[in-house]
This record gives structure tokens, sequence and C-alpha cells, in this order.
């Protein structure tokens, strides 16, 4: 196969799989996940909710992806002794589904990129 050939048979295939991808389904799909994830975040610290150890908030934000466009969802905020963490969404990935984890208090974000689906019931 010459590179002329490779780069048809690349370029064919990478036309193929953008054409085959409904982003509009893969977008509220993200979105269930992102609800989910945060649900379950929240059944686990609900001891400590309740007993007012830790606040949650959200914050609406606007993520802008590539092939999908603008679109809003929520990060999630939880207080706790002093410090707050943010769990933010960062954007979609075909096969893996992302949240951002930042611990703020205008220090560096610690960044750990999850796989939601491996947390959630949509799976």
């Amino acid at each position: 196969m010459s590179k002329k050939d490779l780069e048809n048979f690349l370029n064919q295939n990478m036309e193929n799989t953008q054409a085959n991808v409904d982003w509009l389904y893969q977008r509220n799909e993200w979105l269930c996940y992102i609800e989910q994830f945060y649900d379950m975040v929240i059944k686990w610290l609900f001891r400590y909710i309740e007993r007012g150890k830790i606040q949650v908030t959200r914050q609406n934000i606007t993520l802008t992806e590539d092939n999908i466009g603008s679109y809003c969802t929520e990060k999630l905020i939880l207080k706790l002794a002093n410090k707050e963490i943010s769990l933010t969404p960062i954007g979609i990935i075909i096969g893996v589904r992302v949240i951002l984890i930042c611990v703020v208090n205008n220090l560096s974000p610690i960044r750990l990129g999850i796989d939601i689906r491996h947390y959630t019931n949509l799976i």
C-alpha cells in the first residue's frame, strides 16, 4: 500500500466515523451520566450533608465542543473543612465520559479523569 493509498484509507474512515456519530444522542447521554454521577456523590456523602458538615451547591456552566457546539450543564461544588471541591465536567470523548475534579480555594486544580460510566447505572 502506498502512502497515498494509506492517506485515502485514513481519510475515508475518518469521514465515515464522523458521519455515523449521533452527536445529539451523545450529548444527551453525557448529560444523563453527569446527573447520575452527581446523585451518586450526594448519596455517598448524605450523612455529612444532612449534619451540615458538607454543603452542596450547583453552578451552571456552558461547555463548547467541536462536534456538539455549546450546551449547558452544571458543576457540583462541595464545601467542607474550609475547602471547596468542584466536580466539573469537561466534555465528551467518544467511548469515554470525563469529569474533571478540581480542588479550588485558589490553588492549582487537581485533575483526575474519571470515566463516569463506571460509576453510574446507565451502562
